[in-house]
């Protein structure tokens, strides 16, 4: 019978052991530790690494380009690219509505705004749609393939470059 009761007694003492040590680790865990965790409870991205952007003014030719940005994947603006095609010159309406393919091309329009879409897409002329893009309650469309005989400037037209 003593053996029972030593017995029962070293259980109770070890389960009281564990309860105890098991109250421990719930309060420790209740513990705020936002601190440990970086960015928790600051600004979306604050702790974000921050990356330079190198600014150029001029296309580099092909292999400097690839060389220096693309195989290394490091991002770089080309300062007002844009306006260094031919096309920021070239493509005006009077350009598009002289083209043989503005009255051939045929293209789907959306009729208004998307906010405000309640009619059908509309089957037009690139020509038309071109002339419509001024007035008021104007339509939204793919450009015709005309758009694609002017050339890319961009000397790394010759590499496969993915945009």
């Amino acid at each position: 019978m003593n053996v029972l009761r030593s017995s029962f007694s070293l259980y109770s003492i070890v389960l009281a052991a564990f309860c105890l040590q098991l109250a421990r680790t719930a309060i420790e865990d209740s513990v705020d530790k936002s601190q440990d965790v970086p960015g928790h409870l600051e600004p979306l991205a604050s702790k974000n690494v921050k990356h330079s952007l190198e600014i150029i003014q001029n296309y580099p030719d092909p292999k400097t380009f690839f060389k220096t940005y693309v195989v290394k994947s490091k991002p770089v603006l080309i300062q007002n690219a844009a306006k260094l095609s031919s096309a920021f010159e070239k493509w005006t309406d009077e350009y598009f509505l002289s083209r043989p393919e503005s009255s051939e091309e045929k293209i789907q329009a959306e009729q208004g705004k998307k906010e405000e879409r309640t009619k059908p897409d509309k089957e037009t002329s690139f020509g038309d749609f071109v002339k419509r893009l001024q007035r008021k309650g104007y339509l939204y469309g793919q450009l015709c393939a005309c758009v694609y005989e002017v050339p890319i400037d961009f000397p790394a037209a010759g590499i496969l470059v993915w945009m």
